[in-house]
Order: C-alpha cells, then sequence, then structure tokens
C-alpha cells in the first residue's frame, strides 16, 4: 500500500501567547467545556467532524483525569505564571488508505509507545472532514501533558526531561 505524504505539527499552548489549553481541548474534543481560568465556556460541540475521543491515562494516574474539563482546569491550576506553557500540541494527518478502525488502532498505539509509557497524559480526538478534493482529510490532534501526575493525582514539579521518540 502506498502511503501519501503525511503533515505532522507540533507546538506548545502557552499563556504568552493569549492561548487555553480549556479552548484548544474544546476545539479538539468538539465538546463545551468550561474554563475556570478565564471564567468562559468554549463550545465547539456543533461541529460534526469528530470520529474518535479519548483520553488515555498511564497506569497509576487516578481515573479522574480521564474527565477532560476536570484535566485541562486541573494543568491551569498548577501553572501559576502569565507565561505557562500548559500542553504539548500534537497535528498529525492520518493516511486516507486506512479504514477508521486501523487510524484509530494506529494513533492509540502510538500514544501508548510514545507518550503514557512515559508517564504523559495524551488527550486524543481524531476529526475527518472532507478535503478540497471531496476526500476524506483524517487528522488526529493530541494534547500532552508537561507535568507528571504521582498516584494521588497531585502534580509535580516540571522538569526538563528528554523525550525520546522512535529507536
Amino acid at each position: 500500500m502506498e502511503i501519501k505524504n503525511l503533515h505532522t505539527h507540533v507546538d506548545i499552548v502557552t499563556r504568552s501567547k493569549g492561548a487555553s489549553v480549556i479552548a484548544k481541548a474544546a476545539y479538539n474534543a468538539r465538546d463545551k467545556l468550561n474554563d475556570e481560568h478565564y471564567g468562559k465556556v468554549h463550545d465547539y460541540s456543533k461541529k460534526e467532524d469528530l470520529v474518535f475521543s479519548k483520553i488515555f491515562l498511564p497506569e497509576h494516574i487516578p481515573k479522574e483525569f480521564s474527565n477532560r474539563e476536570y484535566l485541562w482546569n486541573s494543568v491551569e491550576k498548577i501553572e501559576k505564571s502569565k507565561n505557562s506553557q500548559l500542553a504539548r500540541n500534537l497535528l498529525f494527518t492520518l493516511p486516507r488508505e486506512l479504514n477508521e478502525e486501523d487510524r484509530i488502532r494506529l494513533i492509540s498505539e502510538f500514544i501508548e509507545e510514545n507518550f503514557t509509557s512515559k508517564g504523559m497524559i495524551a488527550d486524543c480526538n481524531i476529526h475527518n472532514p472532507l478535503a478540497s478534493d471531496n476526500e476524506e482529510q483524517p487528522h488526529a490532534h493530541i494534547l500532552l501533558t508537561l507535568r507528571e501526575i504521582d498516584s494521588e493525582g497531585k502534580w509535580k514539579p516540571k522538569c526538563r526531561k528528554k523525550y525520546v521518540f522512535g529507536n
């Protein structure tokens, strides 16, 4: 099977650029989320291209962090600075050549291998709108936490770790 070129974009959600991780999470999940830090509600629930949504937790993380609003409001609370870095933001195109089930399996295995196995929480959402050529445009949005959490649900201090991807 020939897979055409794939696109990847990685950046950081940061307050210094006026970003809200709750707004980003609501957009990615096509959800309505209450942003406690800014006192706003972000509502993207009318968009209809969401095909998959899941928060991937490392095994030791308390289950309440699987609630998107709880997770990202918790991140907003722990980060005090006006220029805080809140999350890693990744965007991956997914192969049109794969069916929906195989795309979900591909991105889930990628997340488990590269992120949750290293202690990060990954908020993954797959969108599949129509592209300008009237074909599918499947892509995955992944938000990653920047801090580790202990088994009691307490955020640990940020540390400058190098995450090595691949072999």
